[in-house]
């Protein structure tokens, strides 16, 4: 995705890539991102979300975000949500401080919708809870990151016309020029 300072890629806690988009991503950034990441010191977590950072290797974002996907158990509904929404956290705030690095201040993000299909979420909760955490970060930190661009999977179009207008119409409400369609 051009035009932005940092890619978010899905991994699971094998730090495998389980959607398209991650498989994209690392076909593009070459075998080298793979080898950066897999020596990258081993994190556990259990609520807080997990995000690895690399370099983007041969794409020309400054650099990659690779946050573990947690997955929905219909049992822990609650849990469940927190641990993606924490998730979603642990990209922002890895985008936001990763303008230090590259010295560049505020960052651009290509945020992927975590966790659908095999992580369980539905692409509706999937995308509410990420623009729940946006809205969030922002607030925290605000001016740190200037664009949010959604990287949404190929679904139907009646499936995204039933949830956008009223989170569109939340993302206008609080900051017009943050969030690119």
């Amino acid at each position: 995705m051009q035009g932005v300072d940092a890619l978010v890629s899905p991994i699971d806690k094998f730090l495998a890539n389980q959607s398209e988009c991650s498989r994209q991503i690392h076909l593009f950034a070459g075998p080298e991102l793979q080898k950066e990441l897999e020596s990258k010191p081993k994190k556990v977590c259990y609520l807080s979300g997990i995000a690895y950072v690399t370099s983007s290797q041969k794409l020309p974002q400054n650099y990659i975000i690779h946050p573990v996907e947690p997955f929905y158990d219909e049992a822990q509904k609650e849990l469940s949500e927190k641990k993606l929404f924490n998730t979603y956290m642990a990209c922002l705030t890895a985008a936001g401080e990763g303008y230090q690095h590259f010295e560049k201040t505020p960052v651009s993000i290509a945020l992927s919708l975590l966790s659908i299909g095999t992580g369980g979420f539905s692409l509706q909760s999937s995308h509410t809870i990420a623009i729940e955490a946006c809205l969030t970060y922002q607030k925290e930190n605000s001016g740190k990151i200037d664009q949010i661009r959604f990287i949404i999977p190929k679904v139907p179009l009646t499936s995204l016309k039933e949830f956008t207008p009223q989170l569109l119409q939340k993302l206008q409400a609080t900051n017009p020029s943050l969030f690119s369609p």
